[in-house]
């Protein structure tokens, strides 16, 4: 996890949309149904845009690993 990115996961606005995406996708890969414990940002983050909502919390379930 990047530095600038801490803050961010320990917030209470990432521990909802993290725990609604579980829950709304049944813990299942958006691409391959196989079972995941991951959610990915649609978009990298990056000090430039981690305080947009629109970016930091648009997120999917995925079992393909990536590193931010």
């Amino acid at each position: 996890m990047k530095d600038f990115a801490k803050e961010f996961y320990q917030s209470k606005a990432w521990r909802d949309i993290r725990r609604y995406v579980f829950d709304r996708d049944l813990r299942l890969c958006q691409r391959c149904d196989k079972p995941c414990e991951i959610v990915h940002h649609k978009i990298y983050l990056t000090q430039k845009n981690i305080n947009d909502p629109s970016v930091a919390l648009n997120v999917v379930m995925s079992s393909l690993a990536r590193t931010l």
